[in-house]
């Protein structure tokens, strides 16, 4: 009620600075709603977590910076800097993310009511072999060597720095792990300690299938392993990204961004992931020059970049990418997005491959001589597929033939006139433009040498007996 009321009053005509204060405690009540918001979840009489809740896979460090910049508001309004570091590069870590991020947003919170105003809040993010570690300290006093500091805080000592940590304390166990503290002055220091591997009193665990060792070489279950392409020079990020889905994919690793194209027939890769930058190469010309590859157009790309504004989105708009991720890695989400990527992909393959002779005329090649001309006349259809005035007289001197040559030929072989087989080669193509879902019907009419839209969609309509929108509808 107070948050919606507020929104009434900051519509209001208020001057500059009534205007900024109204704005900043909007800001807080903001803030105080979604820090709170997901600790219903949290049965404290049944003693366990939300049914149907599940540990995530998250990247440690992204994770836990995503928390602490949803606490940056309240810390503001006290004046309190949030201060983050790690001693690794990257590792993934599994929690309930509903719950371990309720937790530690209130945990964070109480530190920053038991911090002075214009404080400071050092944050620690370390992890051992089985475990990961998130040290929060409000003062220099405490940023000794923890294991001479930390010791279990007593009941009455959690009340009166932080209030009660009752609950807190109770989801980082289920999660199968402790929190633990000490003091010195008014300074505090605690430390959250869980597995990196999700374990949870009350949840069974998604189990992960090991790989196959066979000859030395990695087999999956179920024998068949997408490929993804990862081109980055980030070595840090690459032997992350390498680890975290080398069980699922099959990697290969490009640093030298020049020698994408060189990928051709079975070394293509089913999904493609690209860095912002590559020695020096800014990741949407690598993606530009992906998809004016013929032979690679296709391959769906993925784009990490830093920022995760609208306007860096918008500047990636026309190198043809098919999904931005933002760099500050989600390995879940990533990993949802290529599966998702590859499903589009092969289900359109899927779709292209049952209707692409549909309409085609059946060749009835007799010979290798007549394979080879069928073969010559569609690459050259190919190559003037934009060009609107390409005849059969075009199409015939480029063959070598005379026309009433040429049209005894292509009649033999196809059954079909010049004429026909032309424009049935063209309708084939817009039908695989359309399916593929990258271009509009104004960009395929150019591409196919139409005048404009309409005309083509009215052909297209002739030819299918739909239009170019519902042909796409009925096919999906």
């Amino acid at each position: 009620m107070i948050h919606h009321l507020l929104e009434e009053i900051i519509s209001d005509s208020l001057s500059e600075s009534t205007s900024q204060k109204v704005k900043r405690i909007l800001g807080y009540t903001s803030h105080i709603m979604s820090c709170y918001q997901n600790i219903a979840v949290f049965d404290d009489k049944e003693n366990e977590l939300h049914p149907g809740s599940s540990p995530i896979e998250f990247e440690l460090y992204t994770f836990i910076t995503s928390i602490v910049n949803q606490c940056r508001a309240y810390a503001d309004t006290r004046q309190i800097k949030l201060n983050i570091n790690k001693d690794f590069s990257y590792i993934s870590c599994r929690v309930d993310e509903i719950t371990m991020t309720a937790a530690l947003q209130c945990l964070l919170n109480k530190m920053i009511e038991a911090t002075p105003c214009k404080g400071c809040i050092n944050m620690d993010v370390s992890h051992s072999i089985k475990h990961w570690n998130l040290q929060i300290t409000n003062g220099p006093e405490c940023r000794q060597s923890h294991k001479k500091m930390l010791s279990f805080i007593s009941t009455f000592m959690l009340i009166h720095y932080c209030g009660s940590l009752q609950i807190i304390k109770k989801i980082i166990r289920l999660h199968g792990g402790k929190l633990i503290g000490s003091y010195h002055g008014r300074s505090i220091t605690l430390r959250v300690t869980v597995p990196i591997n999700g374990y949870c009193n009350t949840i069974q665990c998604p189990e992960v299938v090991p790989p196959v060792m066979k000859d030395d070489k990695i087999i999956r279950p179920d024998k068949k392993q997408h490929h993804i392409l990862l081109v980055m020079a980030d070595t840090e990020l690459s032997n992350y990204l390498h680890k975290a889905f080398s069980i699922l994919f099959r990697i290969t690793l490009l640093e030298n961004p020049e020698q994408i194209l060189h990928f051709s027939g079975d070394r293509l890769p089913d999904i493609i992931v690209i860095d912002e930058t590559v020695n020096g190469i800014r990741g949407k010309e690598i993606c530009s020059k992906i998809k004016s590859n013929t032979s690679m157009v296709h391959i769906p790309v993925i784009l990490l970049i830093s920022n995760n504004d609208n306007g860096s989105y918008l500047a990636h708009a026309d190198c043809g990418v098919d999904k931005l991720e933002p760099r500050a890695i989600n390995i879940c989400r990533l990993k949802m997005d290529i599966q998702i990527l590859i499903n589009k992909h092969e289900r359109i393959m899927k779709l292209l491959e049952k209707n692409l002779s549909d309409n085609l005329p059946s060749p009835t090649a007799k010979s290798e001589e007549d394979a080879l001309f069928i073969n010559k006349v569609n690459k050259l259809l190919e190559k003037n597929l934009s060009t609107e005035s390409y005849t059969v007289d075009m199409l015939s001197a480029d063959m070598g033939m005379c026309r009433t040559k040429f049209y005894t030929k292509i009649k033999e072989i196809t059954d079909k006139t010049p004429t026909e087989y032309m424009h049935y080669f063209k309708m084939n193509k817009a039908k695989i433009l359309l399916v593929t879902q990258q271009y509009t019907v104004t960009e395929i009419a150019t591409f196919l040498g139409f005048c404009n839209a309409k005309y083509f969609g009215k052909r297209f309509k002739k030819f299918y007996k739909v239009p170019p929108t519902q042909y796409i509808k009925e096919v999906f």
